[in-house]
């Protein structure tokens, strides 16, 4: 008997263990012995951060994030970051490393808690369900891959593990405090791992839900939910309670922008874009019936095992919000969705069973077998991970490292804040943890504006001048309209060096374009000004873009359809060629009268042919000017170019 206790668990968690890592480490090989290794934005930060505790110049003061205010660094540092140093130094194999075998290993660890907590109430069918399909579904799966040194892997791993001493403070009565004191460890814990006070407000609900529903006294719910606020840390509840839910509604829900903003940031990122029913089947079963399914059973899992799973609810809730909030919320959905599904099928084949005596055996394995099958989307075998910078522009940065001066800052947009940091060990004024509203606005308003000396004011406004000083006054549109107007006037020399980094991919960000005209006479809330940047196809003579084709080293042009021929559907389509030494530049097509504000620039270049169909009120911008036309100036010095990758300039002045 006791040896089927061990054996079980044994059986079914290293089975899926070792399924999960087979097939999160099969492309292990294309990683391991470089330098290029990391797969998300948050990486470059963690991993930066392993590497000054490797070279024991890790500062309380993270002089290299929103300069030149700085930001203050957690101390202790974060613990994800610790993690792969630690391994290094025990083992000696490189950072790199464990970069990379970090994430995939760490993200399956969530079923080990899972087991134990499902296996009171629940049987086999709902945790293998859980568990494969919390691993398995896109976003958790996307999240946790190779090299992706992110909190992702183990925020499951916690949640579960919360669930486990929260269910026993709940129903193991005379131990109850004990397991709270236990749980509270374990939160805080979790909190330097993800520092999301927010799950203080949903773990407390967890306890309180848990012990209503289990009819203990007011007094008793009392007394035990403040142990648990006091040993958690009580401003965490209270900031969960005044600040980060409000928070989380305006910005993850409702994405309301910043009332000195004309847009809410949330709407610039992928992950924080709301999911319909499509896209929810896509990200985990990819079968519409299976995903309805799961939450039948999920509701009837809660119905029949109420007084357990009322623990899992707030977190349920979170994943819920997945409709509204974003993608990846679907993390927390995803093990529920799995569980549901498992319990469907465990419920069926208990039917089967009891009408057909004879197949228990059989039964009981197909019905696992089916749950495994239904609950594991196949397309995951065929993921192919890869690093987010790819190989060309990494290349780029070795060669552009070396022009760079001392001690100077980067003006770019805050996606590669994090990148540029660890790759360059130069300040950025905006990053992926540091949303500065008016350090984002000035720089998508500076690559908008036809002006060059505005656009170098706005650098030199914010590089010489500290946030306290002109931000926190700053409470309208009207505000941060009348601080940009200040800034254009602002012809001081700059106390730092500072290059502009443009990457290829800023011309088809449209939030850029969106925000950066504000304040300008062309703002419109809905510019879209740039709709595609495409490479067209090498055909050996000639060039094919779809809906045109093009001669090789002359400015012919032939439409593909006649129509399209006789009344091109743009005001004026610019020819450029971009050479090491000039760049030639003519207008092919001109209509003043085409009813749509749009333009097509088809751009020649060592690295090929590519077009952008744009708004022509960014024509004289400066980003297209710097990025596409490669205009020269007063201001700004080109000093690398390898169009369509990266552009990099320095303000010389």
């Amino acid at each position: 008997m006791n040896r089927n206790k061990v054996l079980k668990p044994l059986l079914f968690i290293g089975g899926v263990f070792i399924f999960s890592l087979v097939i999160k480490l099969k492309n292990v090989k294309d990683f391991l012995g470089k330098d290029n290794v990391l797969s998300c934005f948050d990486c470059f930060w963690y991993a930066r951060l392993s590497k000054e505790l490797d070279k024991g110049i890790y500062s309380f003061i993270d002089y290299l994030r929103n300069v030149p205010d700085f930001v203050v660094n957690l101390y202790p540092p974060p613990l994800v970051s610790l993690l792969p140093y630690g391994l290094s130094k025990i083992t000696g194999y490189s950072l790199e490393t464990f970069f990379v075998l970090v994430p995939p290993i760490t993200s399956v660890l969530f079923i080990f808690p899972l087991y134990f907590w499902l296996r009171k109430f629940a049987p086999i069918h709902i945790f293998l369900g859980g568990a494969i399909l919390g691993i398995f579904n896109l976003i958790y799966f996307n999240r946790t891959t190779l090299g992706r040194l992110d909190t992702d892997s183990m925020i499951l791993f916690f949640i579960f593990l919360m669930f486990i001493f929260l269910t026993k403070a709940v129903y193991e009565k005379e131990k109850s405090y004990f397991w709270i004191v236990i749980s509270s460890i374990i939160f805080n814990i979790f909190m330097w791992w993800y520092y999301k006070p927010i799950f203080s407000l949903f773990f407390i609900l967890s306890l309180g839900l848990g012990l209503l529903f289990a009819r203990e006294s007011i007094k008793s719910i009392f007394y035990k939910t403040s142990l648990f606020i006091l040993l958690t840390n009580p401003i965490f509840f209270i900031n969960s309670i005044f600040k980060y839910t409000i928070g989380y509604f305006k910005g993850y829900l409702l994405k309301e922008a910043t009332q000195i903003l004309p847009f809410s940031v949330t709407t610039s990122i992928t992950e924080l874009q709301p999911v319909n029913f499509s896209h929810l089947v896509t990200y985990t079963t990819d079968n519409p019936f299976t995903v309805i399914i799961a939450f039948i059973g999920l509701i009837l899992l809660f119905y029949r095992h109420f007084r357990y799973m009322i623990i899992a609810l707030p977190i349920l809730f979170i994943g819920l919000t997945t409709f509204l909030a974003g993608n990846r919320f679907i993390i927390y959905l995803a093990p529920f969705l799995g569980m549901g599904l498992g319990y469907a099928f465990y419920l069926f084949f208990e039917l089967l069973k009891k009408r057909y005596p004879n197949l228990i055996r059989v039964s009981s394995v197909i019905s696992i077998i089916l749950v495994v099958f239904f609950s594991f989307p196949a397309q995951r075998l065929y993921a192919n991970p890869h690093p987010i910078v790819g190989q060309k522009v990494w290349n780029d940065f070795k060669k552009i490292k070396p022009l760079l001066q001392e001690n100077s800052y980067i003006w770019t947009w805050w996606d590669y804040g994090n990148i540029l940091n660890y790759t360059f060990n130069k300040g950025t004024y905006t990053g992926n943890q540091d949303f500065n509203p008016i350090k984002i606005y000035f720089f998508a308003h500076s690559m908008m504006v036809y002006d060059e000396d505005k656009a170098r004011n706005l650098i030199a406004f914010i590089t010489n001048n500290y946030y306290r000083d002109y931000g926190t006054n700053i409470k309208t549109l009207t505000d941060t309209w009348n601080l940009k107007d200040k800034a254009y006037e602002y012809n001081e020399p700059l106390t730092k060096p500072v290059y502009v980094f443009i990457f290829g991919d800023m011309m088809g960000k449209t939030f850029i374009h969106n925000l950066g005209v504000f304040g300008m006479n062309i703002y419109d809330e809905n510019v879209a000004s740039v709709s595609t940047f495409t490479k067209c196809s090498d055909k050996g003579t000639f060039y094919n873009c779809g809906l045109f084709i093009i001669q090789k080293n002359t400015e012919k042009l032939n439409w593909s359809k006649e129509a399209l021929a006789k009344n091109p559907p743009y005001k004026e389509i610019i020819f450029i060629r971009r050479t090491d030494l000039i760049v030639f530049k003519k207008v092919l097509y001109k209509n003043e009268n085409y009813p749509h504000d749009r333009m097509l620039e088809i751009i020649e270049s060592k690295n090929g042919m590519y077009f952008v169909i744009a708004n022509r009120k960014i024509k004289n911008s400066m980003l297209n000017r710097m990025f596409i036309f490669r205009d020269s100036f007063r201001n700004f010095e080109l000093i690398f170019d390898d169009f369509p990758e990266l552009v990099v300039y320095k303000v010389v002045k």
